[in-house]
């Protein structure tokens, strides 16, 4: 959905209520569904009314009573099962893409490598997320933290340990995979600060993790919502 930025006297004006839809699916075969890699997938719309016309695009859904649900953000990626006895994690990352091999540098075995996470976290699940968008016209205004972290206190609760590689692929991809470029190098930096504001840590090579037993987020999801609803 392309068009103008959105500014924020007029965010405030809509005050978008957002809702969050979550799946989940096995990554393997049927015939394996007891093993432990799951696929997860988080979409976020905003409700708008049928005046903002601007903000309708093709894949808008009719919310009824003079509203519609506009996707504005999407989210995937998997949930590995630690200590599963049927599937090697680590290979399992490395066949599965170049960018999931980064995540098996966590991984000591199908356990968690020492020291990540505390004593007190009780979580099953190594939640990986593999991919974050907001639609640009949304952005400047702390709406994917907000999404992103609600998005994960909400739905993926079994996590023993959340990692992330924050990246705007989007420059990347402008600039020729030119890691050294400016623009490149200012939104790496923007990116990674706004995951950290999340609670996530450099953990090794561009793999940022947040250990839920350690984190508590719900003070700065709190203060987002403020400043985007205005209450």
């Amino acid at each position: 959905m392309g068009g103008r930025p959105i500014s924020r006297a007029r965010l405030k004006e809509l005050r978008p209520d957002l809702r969050l839809r979550f799946e989940s699916r096995s990554e393997l075969a049927p015939d394996r569904s007891e093993d432990g890699v799951k696929g997860w997938s988080l979409v976020a719309h905003a409700t708008i009314s049928e005046t903002d016309v601007d903000l309708l695009g093709d894949d808008a859904k009719d919310a009824d009573f003079g509203y519609w649900h506009v996707p504005i953000f999407a989210m995937y990626g998997v949930a590995l099962r630690l200590g599963d006895p049927h599937t090697n994690l680590p290979v399992w990352l490395d066949d599965e893409s170049g960018d999931l091999a980064e995540f098996a540098a966590l991984l000591d075995g199908n356990d968690l490598a020492s020291g990540l996470v505390s004593p007190v976290t009780f979580g099953e699940d190594l939640v990986i997320v593999d991919h974050a968008r907001l639609e640009p016209r949304w952005r400047g205004h702390g709406l994917g933290q907000l999404i992103i972290g609600l998005g994960l206190e909400r739905h993926l609760q079994g996590a023993r340990l959340f990692a992330a590689m924050p990246c705007p692929v989007e420059l990347l991809e402008k600039h020729g995979q030119d890691r050294e470029h400016p623009e490149f190098v200012a939104g790496l930096a923007s990116v990674r600060r706004s995951w950290e504001s999340l609670g996530f840590t450099h953990a090794v090579g561009d793999v940022w993790v947040k250990d839920p037993g350690r984190v508590d987020g719900s003070k700065h999801l709190a203060s987002l919502r403020t400043r985007i609803h205005g209450r």
